[in-house]
Formats: C-alpha cells, sequence, structure tokens
C-alpha cells in the first residue's frame, strides 16, 4: 500500500537536511450510496432496480445482481446495464416467479466487497 510517511532527504559533502514529514492515507473505503428499493408492479409489467456505488476507482467496479440469495439472475427477460458507478438490473414482463428480495454486490479492484441488504 502507499500509505506511510513520506519525506525527502538531500545530502551533499557528508552534510544532509530533511524535509516536513507528511502523512498520507489512501481511503478506499466502498459503499453503495443508493440502494434499490422496494417496488410492487403487476405481472406483465417492467421493474428497475438500481444500485450506485460509492469510493475510489468507480470505473473498476463490478456488479452482481443476485435474487433470494441465488447468483442467477429471475428469468430470462432480465437485463442489466452498468456505466461507472451505477447498474441498473431490469425485469421485463414480471411473472409471480420474479417475487423476491433482490440485492447488488459490489466488488473494487482491491477486491473489497459490499452488498445491498
Amino acid at each position: 500500500r502507499d500509505e506511510g510517511m513520506y519525506y525527502c532527504m538531500a545530502s551533499k559533502e557528508g552534510l544532509s537536511v530533511e524535509s516536513n514529514r507528511v502523512n498520507i492515507s489512501v481511503d478506499d473505503r466502498l459503499m453503495i450510496s443508493v440502494m434499490p428499493t422496494n417496488i410492487s408492479i403487476g405481472e406483465g409489467g417492467t421493474a428497475q432496480f438500481t444500485a450506485t456505488a460509492s469510493g475510489i476507482n468507480k470505473m473498476n467496479f463490478a456488479y452482481q445482481w443476485q435474487k433470494n440469495d441465488s447468483n442467477s439472475l429471475p428469468n430470462m427477460a432480465s437485463g442489466v446495464s452498468t456505466s461507472g458507478a451505477v447498474s441498473k438490473l431490469t425485469i421485463s414482463n414480471l411473472t409471480k416467479n420474479d417475487e423476491g428480495r433482490y440485492y447488488c454486490t459490489v466488488t473494487n479492484e482491491w477486491s473489497r466487497s459490499v452488498r445491498s441488504d
């Protein structure tokens, strides 16, 4: 990691001088700043869930949508679109089988993950 105390030291002919020391800390917290919300839509309708992650290096976030703790999406009419820090799950032609709890798990490039419970 790049965190730590940094300083510059210059020396010449047995003399040396040192700069002020500075501490650098890297904030790599990962969080979901916009969570998917509960919705109620009739059969045949379209549901859309949105998750927005925040943290550093948003372009390297990986998103995984889950239904009821399973790693699969609900039906063939579902799709995921992701752009930078925002991921959307869209489920078209809803049926009773699409009922459930949906989660989004976001992972950053340092393998830190957070889930939208």
